[in-house]
């Protein structure tokens, strides 16, 4: 019971605060088509990803570094796809440990990179991550990760 009342006040608390900046849940819309298992859902077409089925994490920026200086810094948005509604507040539990682990393993494909392109291909960022969420967070939680954003830009 205390569980389900703890529940009920994270929601009502975070729709308090999502409604103002304009972030609450999407609309559902009929003509998009149920997601196939193991790929994400995201709809091209639509500016923000549904709120009630996607756990977007806070940026990741990482320094690039030559010489020993830090030349440019990459950031990457991810978005965890939530297996059900009801999944958001155990994911944000181990949000901690999804981040730490991915940013060990980002630091490792993007700070020191010398051979090759000065970042690997998009996809392979999200293999990686996919596999560290389902790792930490279970297949219980996560269904599915999309990369919002990456890019890279010059220090200033």
């Amino acid at each position: 019971m205390k569980r389900l009342i703890k529940r009920v006040f994270i929601a009502l608390v975070a729709g308090f605060i999502l409604a103002p900046t304009g972030l609450g849940a999407a609309s559902k819309s009929k003509d998009i088509p149920a997601p196939e298992a193991g790929t994400p859902s995201y709809n091209a077409k639509k500016d923000r990803l549904s709120q009630t089925r996607y756990y977007t994490m806070k940026p990741f920026t990482l320094p690039l570094l030559a010489e020993r200086r830090v030349i440019e810094q990459f950031t990457l948005v991810i978005s965890l796809e939530m297996v059900d509604e009801e999944a958001r507040i155990d994911i944000s539990r181990v949000v901690p440990r999804i981040r730490d682990t991915m940013y060990q393993t980002l630091f490792q494909m993007v700070t020191f990179r010398r051979r090759g392109a000065p970042l690997p291909d998009v996809d392979m960022f999200k293999q990686r991550m996919l596999k560290i969420a389902l790792k930490v967070a279970s297949k219980k939680l996560v269904k599915g990760i999309i990369v919002q954003q990456a890019f890279k830009q010059p220090v200033q």
